[in-house]
């Protein structure tokens, strides 16, 4: 007989990634303090819009726990559903100025 034991680990959850939208900078403002600290603004806004898109939409997901994930990608042969980030656009900067 067997003496080990077999643990399940527990609270093994997906990674979830959001990408913003890309800033593009020129030279030319590296000088200017006023556009820094623009793209400074717009940077942060977007980077904490896009943290809560995605533990908004990680508290939404069904499969975000692994037992539940092994069972259906298991018995169905695929990998298990999230949200798609491509489909539901993440907030912008603008959105993030918006709210508050």
């Amino acid at each position: 007989m067997c003496s080990q034991r077999f643990y399940v680990p527990v609270g093994i959850e997906r990674y979830y990634y959001v990408f913003g939208k890309p800033i593009k900078t020129i030279p030319e403002m590296y000088h200017d303090k006023a556009a820094i600290a623009a793209t400074y603004t717009e940077i942060r806004s977007g980077v904490e819009g896009c943290i809560q898109y995605g533990l908004e939409n990680r508290e939404r997901d069904p499969y975000k726990q692994l037992l539940p994930r092994l069972i259906h990608e298991t018995t169905r042969g695929t990998q298990a559903p999230t949200f798609d980030p491509r489909g539901t656009q993440a907030p912008t900067s603008d959105d993030a100025r918006a709210a508050s």
